[in-house]
């Protein structure tokens, strides 16, 4: 088994490796200096190594980090996880964040109940193959709409396709709206078995989405 670092076992039940918060201080300068314009601090305050290490050297702006009402909540428990405490999964911070998540394609839930099954090192290797980006295999986050490396846009992000379709549109080696604004309808309709008109439709938004940047 490839190693993982355990630090990175979100206690609400995200995987901390495709937070934005941890990408932005593991990878890119720019994305620090950009959050932190967001959030009125320094750049150098944009920085995490993972819930589990939070308290002692996490971020202490804002809602994240020391401040976030789920960790705040937790400690003030006595709970490592959310699944732990009486109001799960019924607790409205949860689902405030699982429900965000949940359309970006992180289910808070499964991954809490790997958690409880002992299966942490098994989920934290799975969540760190499953969150990169399928043209530059580097890691990405779940907060943004591409590769902040190569600057591929997800699926997801075009108009009218939906987590399943851009599943699908992979095993086709469909991997970005890049790739989808370079085929034509036809290509499209015959290699996706869907009707002409839908092919045109997507092919338009994922221009329109490119054109937008």
């Amino acid at each position: 088994m490839i190693m993982v670092n355990r630090n990175l076992a979100g206690r609400c039940g995200l995987y901390c490796g495709t937070c934005l918060i941890y990408r932005a201080y593991k990878d890119s300068k720019q994305l620090q200096r950009r959050i932190a314009e967001r959030r009125k601090c320094k750049p150098e305050e944009i920085r995490c190594e993972g819930c589990q290490t939070v308290l002692t050297d996490g971020w202490d702006v804002g809602g994240w980090g020391k401040n976030c009402r789920i960790i705040k909540c937790l400690e003030a428990k006595g709970l490592d996880f959310c699944y732990e405490c009486s109001t799960y999964p019924d607790c409205r911070n949860f689902h405030r964040v699982a429900d965000y998540l949940l359309k970006r394609g992180e289910n808070l839930m499964e991954n809490l109940s790997k958690v409880k099954a002992g299966k942490i090192e098994e989920w934290l290797e799975e969540e760190g193959q499953k969150w990169r980006c399928p043209k530059c295999g580097k890691p990405i986050s779940v907060y943004f709409g591409g590769c902040h490396w190569c600057g591929e846009k997800w699926l997801e992000q075009v108009k009218g396709v939906g987590p399943r379709t851009a599943e699908r549109l992979r095993s086709l080696g469909i991997y970005s709206a890049q790739d989808l604004a370079s085929l034509s309808a036809e290509d499209l309709a015959v290699k996706a078995s869907i009707p002409s008109k839908t092919a045109s439709k997507w092919i338009e938004q994922a221009k329109k989405l490119l054109a937008n940047e």
